[in-house]
């Protein structure tokens, strides 16, 4: 007989709009399209919050200069490492650009709405910098699934990634992508792939907020000091 899980809650809030690091250079609006999908990309100016206003969920533009009106937001790249999708919440959009503002900033817009999984937040690809262990990353997940349960502040991923986020998916060039369909997708499995392919470059984790109650092993030992066991 199996043991009994534990539930975890996961809360999105405002301290935990992620920071990116890079470079700020300057920018301007434009629109290129890709002819397969509509989707355009429309880059912000360095510096500027009050080029931009959004609405509703899916969220839509309802003022970006350089986009129409009623556009859907697909994704927002922030600096290099940095892409945000699965847009759920205006008022966390508009937070996210305006945290962000001294770096490039990127909306890749569409006039179909985005299907959206009412269950789950945003989504956080994030590309690791070298070496890409966990140890080296100084950040910490535990359990089935995956779960972020502490990251140094002294992290390369410090602002960006936070304890209750989940581990979507694992992409290691070269490799089969390793997400919660793949056998024994556990943060283990997370960790000793890291460790093997640490100084691959190109490393991306796909972290995800979660909006209900997500069911844990028993067995999973997470930290309940970074989580709000139920």
């Amino acid at each position: 007989m199996s043991a009994p899980a534990e539930t975890i809650k996961e809360s999105a809030t405002e301290a935990e709009i992620p920071v990116a690091e890079a470079t700020a250079v300057g920018g301007a609006a434009s629109a290129p399209v890709e002819a397969s999908t509509g989707i355009i990309t429309v880059d912000l100016e360095v510096g500027a919050t009050d080029t931009y206003d959004f609405s509703g969920s899916p969220v839509q533009v309802l003022n970006v200069e350089g986009a129409k009106a009623g556009m859907y937001v697909h994704s927002i790249q922030v600096g290099p490492d940095l892409e945000v999708s699965h847009i759920t919440d205006a008022a966390r959009v508009k937070q996210l650009l305006d945290s962000n503002a001294q770096l490039t900033r990127q909306l890749r817009l569409s006039p179909n709405k985005t299907p959206l999984n009412q269950t789950d937040g945003f989504y956080y690809t994030v590309t690791l910098p070298t070496p890409a262990s966990l140890e080296a990353l100084q950040m910490e997940i535990k359990g089935f699934p995956p779960v972020v349960v502490n990251v140094s502040a002294n992290s390369p991923l410090a602002g960006k990634i936070h304890p209750r986020q989940f581990v979507a998916e694992l992409r290691i060039p070269g490799k089969p992508q390793l997400n919660g369909k793949s056998p024994g997708f556990t943060a283990y499995k997370v960790e000793q792939e890291l460790k093997q392919a640490a100084n691959t470059p190109g490393i991306q984790i796909v972290f995800k907020e979660v909006l209900v109650n997500v069911k844990l092993d028993k067995g999973s030992e997470v930290a309940c000091d970074d989580c709000v066991i139920l």
